[in-house]
């Protein structure tokens, strides 16, 4: 296949001294190219992708076009300074630009197939961080791709995209060149029971602490951190900062000794996972596997590796928490194939203000189901009152969210442990179902 790596280097090189503030990308990406033509002829998407890219330079375009990849393409215009001045107006001629050239690219379009375009555009923001023509490409192709992930045609980049891919470019840096495992530690948040309010356990979570004011959460590194091949390093290493803790809190009488710690474990830290070593981990803290709940995360395939790790860690002593919803889907294939002590349940499909009760049938019909699996329930993400007393009037075994406190650190939750030994406030009803 064609490198255009070339091509590439020619864009960089000729925007090089050029100005960017006034200067807007659009990047463009194909796909579905040829689903249907695998089998019959392997050369159809690359027919397609060279009809799309002379397609494209017969559209009357008022920015210059290259080819970046087989299907992918890059837009660059200048904005018109009498109608764009401040930052949304740019940004809202952006979108409007993407809307005109993917209604005057689909008009014209010689081909039948069903074929996808994904958008992604930019300009430089307030605080400039764009410096070169090839960070304000990055940035757009980074806009395409979140638009992508969110099931979107186009997006657009504002602060909150700008800001996140900054810390993308942070984070690519450190892995690279100044990986700290220290940096890396859990932070904590309580789980409550329904009918007591007392905290009975906590979730331990990574957060990467790159300095007193940025605490990041795993899910804004996993996937660089997958690709480096740190992540598993990291989830060991938490793993064992988080036993160390338990420990601690114990000697100091903080927590009793049925309190039960969540920590959770990626699919790829999972499917790497060494019991023996977890177990003597246990031995070393002078904890009982019993006293660790392990939530497992990307658990919808299923896998057999995956599968054979879960029941040797159930066999070895230890708890397991599967999501009942994960990704707005309902996953069942776990509970066929082992015991799961505890199916977490997202708030999201709690009524916020008014009850559905539509939803609270379909809660129920979980607890049921819960029930007979022998299997404890808790919600998670609780946020106000409200959802809270209808987790509690729904029977619900245990709570979880913002409500009670965000994740902290260790330092924080020791004092938290302290200030809430006797429980929560015990809340006035607010229905029964």
């Amino acid at each position: 296949m064609q490198s255009y790596q070339k091509q590439r280097d020619r864009i960089f090189s000729k925007y090089e001294r050029m100005a960017i503030d006034e200067t807007y990308v659009i990047f463009a990406e194909f796909s579905n190219i040829g689903t249907y033509y695998q089998f019959i002829d392997y050369t159809y998407g690359d027919k397609i992708c060279e009809t799309i890219h002379k397609h494209f330079h017969t559209l009357p375009l008022r920015e210059s076009y290259y080819r970046f990849q087989h299907n992918q393409y890059v837009l660059i215009g200048k904005f018109d300074k009498t109608k764009c001045q401040s930052q949304t107006e740019k940004e809202s001629a952006i979108e409007q630009r993407i809307l005109e050239i993917n209604n005057r690219f689909f008009n014209s379009f010689p081909l039948t197939e069903d074929i996808i375009l994904t958008y992604g555009g930019a300009c430089n923001g307030i605080k400039k961080e764009s410096k070169t023509i090839k960070s304000l490409i990055q940035t757009a192709q980074y806009s395409m791709v979140e638009a992508k992930k969110k099931a979107k045609t186009s997006m657009v980049a504002d602060e909150i995209i700008r800001s996140q891919k900054s810390d993308l470019d942070d984070f690519v840096l450190a892995f690279d060149y100044y990986f700290d495992i220290n940096e890396f530690t859990p932070f904590f948040q309580p789980i409550v029971d329904k009918a007591t309010l007392r905290i009975i356990g906590c979730e331990s979570l990574i957060r990467w602490r790159k300095d007193e004011y940025r605490i990041i959460s795993a899910n804004r590194f996993k996937d660089i951190a997958i690709e480096k091949k740190y992540f598993d390093v990291i989830d060991k290493s938490v793993v064992r900062k988080s036993f160390e803790m338990y420990n601690h809190w114990r000697e100091e009488r903080l927590i009793h000794e049925s309190f039960v710690m969540v920590i959770n474990l990626s699919y790829h830290t999972l499917s790497l996972l060494n019991i023996d070593d977890l177990l003597k981990l246990t031995i070393y803290f002078d904890i009982l596997p019993e006293n660790i709940e392990f939530d497992i995360d990307d658990f919808l395939s299923p896998n057999p590796i995956i599968y054979k790790k879960v029941i040797e860690l159930k066999e070895s002593g230890f708890r397991v928490a599967v999501d009942a919803f994960q990704y707005q889907r309902l996953s069942m294939s776990s509970f066929l194939h082992f015991d799961v002590d505890t199916i977490k349940i997202d708030k999201s499909i709690l009524p916020s203000d008014i009850p559905s009760f539509r939803h609270i049938r379909l809660y129920k019909a979980i607890l049921d189901m819960a029930g007979t699996l022998q299997s404890k329930t808790l919600i998670k993400g609780i946020e106000n009152k409200e959802q809270m007393q209808m987790a509690r009037d729904l029977s619900v075994d245990y709570l979880q969210g913002y409500y009670f406190t965000k994740p902290i650190d260790e330092e924080a939750f020791r004092l938290y442990l302290k200030k809430h030994a006797e429980g929560f406030q015990v809340l006035e009803a607010y229905h029964s179902y």
